[in-house]
């Protein structure tokens, strides 16, 4: 069968899996996934909050908000589902945190989630109809992700564009939608889908609002299907649709071949760094070289990074001077995971860049695309690091860094993040423990629209 032939009727196929999808089918573990990501994304936009991101897109908010039935995470104060969900996303992703899709190169949570819980509390959804949502929109906007790699990702920050129709299909299904109204509303995600790359090149913020715009879009497309508006059936893979118009080869039919049979949301990945997610082999193997009792950082000559193309376009350069710049600077991050032990939020703010061991440091690290690696690349994100002495050379290679399905973060693993991103939230330690308990117990929660106040947060 020809990828021309396959991918007749896709677009319909993908609303009736939405349509269709009911929490009783959802397989044991992609519900326990679905927790774990509803858990990391309250973490992510605590961590936002807490660095300040909040003010640009709380002025629009606070402009233009509507009715108040959705929280803003960090502040507990509500706005209108589709203001809440552009806040939130904007914030979870600004924390650099946030979960990723590996082959689809994606973050959910920024978009799916925002969206999902903006509208579960408008509509006083119960836990499970907000995991059952989360995990239609993540099955969802990774297939179109995956459908369009890797031409997409070279123009396109396809968490904007796939993001739309992971949102919409996660708010398509807290509104109830029929599946022919779930159509519709892919559909008009689509003709929504936006995000460019060229911001890379100026350290814009907008890489945020991207994710929290696509959360947004994706309400704004399942509300207008649910009042009537139509769009097109065959937004995916008609002549022109999304697949002819953001990608080389027309997209991949190959990436719907399981659906309803897989659980995308069972491949999530979880970031334990600040920075990059390609950049985290490379973490990952300073770390480990650092334990080496007999390796002295005064000593240090030379840092070689060898890693896969992608790690090296998005990363390889030495512009540090910004926060969103030195999350994308791979002698930074190695210098700060050296110097510090640890690459989290604190590692990228301006006071700890001015640590004279850093600024020693960074010149020392290079970058060279290694082809096994990229060869391996995108089923493995691996990079091999050497670093040379004075009087003895240190190699390490990490193929699957931490946080991958493969080598995932344990629970309390997960549960510290929270409690750290939590902390610089503002939340007092109590606060801290009784929201994660609540999101740990998301399932049981009858009605989402009083989920901040059970946890004495409500209004705070």
């Amino acid at each position: 069968m020809s990828e021309k032939t396959a991918l007749n009727g896709l677009s319909k196929r993908c609303a009736r899996f939405v349509h269709e999808l009911e929490y009783k089918n959802i397989p044991d573990d992609a519900r326990q996934y679905a927790v774990r990501n509803f858990i990391d994304y309250i973490a992510c936009s605590l961590g936002g909050w807490g660095e300040g991101f909040l003010p640009v897109v709380g002025s629009y908010v606070d402009a233009f908000g509507g009715a108040p039935t959705s929280t803003i995470v960090g502040s507990f104060q509500k706005t209108d589902a589709a203001s809440a969900a552009l806040a939130n996303g904007y914030l979870c992703h600004a924390s650099c945190m946030d979960d990723v899709h590996q082959k689809a190169i994606t973050h959910l949570a920024a978009t799916v989630t925002a969206a999902s819980l903006a509208v579960a509390e408008k509509r006083h959804c119960s836990g499970e109809d907000l995991l059952t949502a989360m995990t239609a929109g993540y099955d969802i906007m990774t297939r179109v992700g995956e459908a369009v790699m890797p031409y997409h990702y070279t123009i396109w920050h396809i968490t904007g564009t796939a993001g739309a129709f992971g949102a919409a299909a996660a708010a398509a299904k807290l509104y109830g939608l029929t599946e022919e109204q779930t159509l519709h509303a892919l559909g008009l995600a689509g003709s929504q889908a936006a995000g460019l790359w060229e911001f890379k090149n100026e350290d814009g913020s907008v890489k945020f609002f991207h994710c929290g715009k696509a959360a947004m879009n994706g309400i704004m497309a399942a509300a207008l299907a649910a009042a009537g508006m139509t769009s097109c059936s065959t937004i995916l893979e008609g002549k022109q649709g999304f697949f002819k118009g953001y990608s080389d080869d027309g997209g991949k039919a190959s990436a719907f071949d399981d659906m309803g049979e897989v659980f995308k949301i069972t491949e999530t990945v979880h970031k334990p760094y600040a920075c990059c997610r390609h950049s985290h082999s490379t973490v990952d193997a300073v770390l480990e070289l650092r334990k080496d009792p007999t390796l002295s950082l005064e000593e240090i000559e030379e840092i070689q990074v060898h890693t896969y193309a992608l790690n090296v376009k998005m990363n390889g350069n030495y512009n540090y001077d910004e926060l969103m710049s030195s999350r994308f600077c791979l002698p930074f991050i190695v210098a700060a995971a050296f110097v510090h032990g640890k690459a989290g939020i604190a590692e990228f703010r301006t006071e700890s860049k001015n640590d004279p061991r850093l600024t020693a440091l960074i010149p020392k690290v290079t970058f060279t695309t290694d082809p096994r690696l990229t060869e391996l690349f995108p089923q493995k994100w691996g990079s091999r690091v050497v670093v040379k002495t004075r009087s003895a050379t240190y190699e390490k290679e990490v193929l699957t860094p931490k946080g991958d399905p493969d080598n995932p973060l344990s629970d309390a693993e997960m549960d510290q993040k929270m409690l750290d991103l939590a902390e610089i939230g503002g939340l007092a330690p109590a606060n801290a423990r009784m929201l994660l308990a609540r999101c740990r117990d998301v399932a049981r929660t009858k009605d989402m629209s009083a989920f901040f106040d059970l946890a004495g947060l409500g209004g705070r």
